[in-house]
């Protein structure tokens, strides 16, 4: 994973900051998923679904936070 990041220069922090947009990115579409899987949450309890939806705008809205941070600093496009 470091090969994606060699190209940027900057400190240990920008990388860190670049692989967390990465990762957070990964989790919000992992989650889009298995919210979009009807039997999987059909499966749930009405509480872990109400859960599961909560969580993932939270972390949509971090990750939108993140990716302005890392655009404004020009760390990606």
């Amino acid at each position: 994973m470091w090969n994606i990041f060699k190209a940027v220069k900057g400190n240990k922090f920008q990388h860190d900051m670049i692989q967390e947009y990465h990762e957070v990115k990964n989790r919000v579409f992992k989650m889009e998923e298995a919210i979009a899987n009807q039997e999987y949450m059909n499966s749930l309890a009405e509480d872990e679904r109400e859960d599961m939806v909560a969580q993932h705008k939270a972390m949509k809205e971090y990750w939108t936070i993140l990716r302005r941070r890392c655009v404004r600093y020009g760390y990606i496009h």
